[in-house]
């Protein structure tokens, strides 16, 4: 998705955060994934490190293109997709896929090569540990003039408030139904739903909809789940979130999870009566974003889905 829908409020802070007498230097933006945050921070970015009156901005180009020296980012990562102290800070060893990763004082060392600011995007921030959270308030209070910070989560409620005191903290409001139709005309009622008003969900799902239909089928057959059919929806809940790797690219464990969300997420709409499966699907996603085994979750969820089934069980 390449247009911004909605975030009516946030998109009207874009030029006066970008303005040179706004004293703001650190921002968080929160809401749900899809919401739009990663396109209101391009513009934000291109807001701080473009250069007034300057035509054809080499900090802009590159910046689109992706090569700007001046931007920096932050993603979680590693088996346990987080975000690690030696991404803040010089640290005595690094984890394997942080090797030739500069930290973040680093970046900060010098000024900009030629754009405005340098400015730092940390991306799900919500997934810092302890460690990184305490390296990084430092920099949130009193960052270098030439430093402008965004973070971005899609839990706030997991962002501590050390952070939150030092952000202008911006929310990333959904659209309405009425803009969605607007953005896509065609798409069916189930797909919004499926995609919970979240235009970023909404596209990926219309470019995917083979997927997204065995999201659907996978659901039908967690919630009508017979007897024996335990070991059949965890070999679906597998194939799945191998469908989805292929498909995003984000690694095998945020597959997996995102799985189960999903499904939850067309149970509660298409089967309300077996809430159990929602609750089951939704503990199987966190203790796979808490590094739990995504083979023996998937097989407990099944089992349990289908005791609870059998049982006639309506929690």
């Amino acid at each position: 998705m390449t247009t911004i829908v909605g975030l009516h409020r946030a998109q009207e802070m874009v030029p006066i955060l970008a303005d040179e007498s706004c004293g703001v230097a650190s921002l968080l933006l929160y809401g749900p994934h899809g919401s739009g945050k990663s396109l209101l921070l391009q513009k934000l970015a291109e807001g701080w490190l473009g250069n007034p009156g300057a035509e054809n901005d080499r900090a802009i180009e590159s910046f689109r293109r992706g090569t700007n020296p001046d931007f920096f980012h932050i993603p979680p990562g590693g088996p346990s997709n987080l975000i690690l102290l030696a991404q803040m800070t010089p640290t005595q060893t690094k984890p394997k896929h942080l090797e030739n990763v500069m930290p973040l004082t680093d970046f900060l060392r010098v000024g900009p090569l030629y754009s405005r600011h340098k400015v730092i995007w940390i991306e799900d921030a919500h997934r810092m540990n302890l460690a990184a959270i305490n390296s990084l308030l430092k920099p949130l209070e009193e960052p270098p003039a030439y430093a402008k910070i965004i973070l971005t989560t899609s839990q706030i409620s997991q962002i501590p408030a050390t952070i939150l005191s030092r952000c202008l903290v911006v929310n990333c409001e959904l659209p309405t139904e009425e803009e969605l139709r607007t953005l896509f005309p065609t798409i069916d009622r189930e797909i919004l739903e499926l995609g919970e008003g979240s235009p970023g969900i909404i596209s990926k799902i219309a470019a995917s909809p083979d997927f997204y239909q065995g999201i659907l089928r996978l659901s039908d057959r967690i919630a009508r789940a017979g007897k024996f059919e335990a070991l059949a929806l965890s070999d679906e809940m597998r194939r799945c979130s191998e469908q989805l790797e292929d498909i995003e690219k984000q690694g095998m464990r945020l597959c997996q999870a995102r799985v189960l969300e999903l499904a939850a997420v067309a149970i509660s709409k298409r089967h309300p009566h077996r809430p159990d499966a929602v609750a089951l699907l939704i503990e199987g996603h966190k203790r796979i974003l808490a590094n739990g085994n995504a083979g023996l979750v998937f097989d407990s969820i099944a089992g349990k889905i289908v005791l609870n089934a059998n049982a006639g069980t309506k929690r």
